[in-house]
């Protein structure tokens, strides 16, 4: 079962997923402004956008909490 909450405040987007054992998952988050900071588990990671998202990449099983400043 895949596990998602969503925190919208203003300048910061949080996404928390668990994603089950022996599975991966494709994550993007919706582009807030054209310059943002991405990090997973509170580490830097990049990312690339499009027109209208944020493609974070491929994730593993776990839990995550993805944290998008704009």
């Amino acid at each position: 079962e895949v596990k998602v909450s969503i925190d919208n405040a203003p300048g910061c987007y949080k996404l928390k997923v668990t994603i089950p054992a022996n599975t991966k998952a494709q994550v993007s988050l919706p582009l807030m402004a054209k310059r943002f900071g991405i990090s997973i588990n509170g580490a830097l990671a990049k990312a690339k956008s499009s027109d209208r998202r944020v493609e974070v990449g491929t994730l593993q099983s776990g839990t995550y909490e993805i944290v998008m400043n704009y």
